[in-house]
């Protein structure tokens, strides 16, 4: 009789076992729809930046040519159309934040919780980058502001250009990091769906 207790015993914590394993490895992880619906609208703002930013750059060698071969006026235009598109990169960039804000709301309701801290380390990198994007965005008005301003025919000290594109480039090594991590954090999130 005893042996029968412990036999049954045994089978009953095995079963316990297996049941616990099977949930535990087997288990589908659960996304929000909501989250990634979020997820797919920020990568579409991130891509508007990005392209946005790249147009910047082209932009600001343009205009560095025209005023080498002596064509401040067209410089002068180029500078204008660049500080009205400034602004599109500012909205977009609080576009995304909402985005973010978004898919950190519906973290906690992620499966499983390693699924979950990934989500949450990815979000928390994008929230730099957008912070960073936003400081980016402010050095690069303040370049060209002070570019209009040369090509208007005041004296600007090359000190003052040279150190806004020196800031210009450590905002962009700090943006490529949080995307790096960003990147890094979503696919290992994927890696649970």
């Amino acid at each position: 009789m005893k042996h029968r207790a412990w036999i049954f015993i045994a089978v009953v914590i095995a079963i316990i076992v297996i049941a616990f394993i099977i949930f535990r490895f087997n288990t589908k992880g659960f996304v929000p729809q909501e989250f990634s619906e979020a997820r797919m609208n920020g990568a579409k703002t991130a891509q508007k930046i990005v392209l946005l930013s790249d147009s910047s750059l082209i932009t600001l060698e343009e205009i560095a040519t025209l005023e080498d071969i002596g064509r401040t006026k067209e410089a002068l235009q180029k500078v204008s159309q660049e500080l009205a598109d400034i602004a599109t990169v500012r909205e977009e960039a609080i576009m995304l934040a909402s985005q973010l804000e978004r898919m950190a709301k519906l973290i906690p309701k992620i499966e499983p919780a390693e699924a979950r801290i990934a989500a949450t380390e990815a979000v928390s990198a994008e929230v730099a980058l957008v912070s960073r994007l936003l400081s980016y965005n402010d050095v690069l008005l303040s370049l060209f502001e002070l570019l209009k301003t040369k090509f208007e025919g005041k004296v600007i000290p090359e000190l003052a250009i040279s150190t806004l594109i020196e800031r210009l480039n450590k905002e962009a090594l700090a943006i490529n990091e949080f995307n790096r991590v960003f990147n890094d954090a979503m696919d290992a999130f994927d890696k649970f769906f």
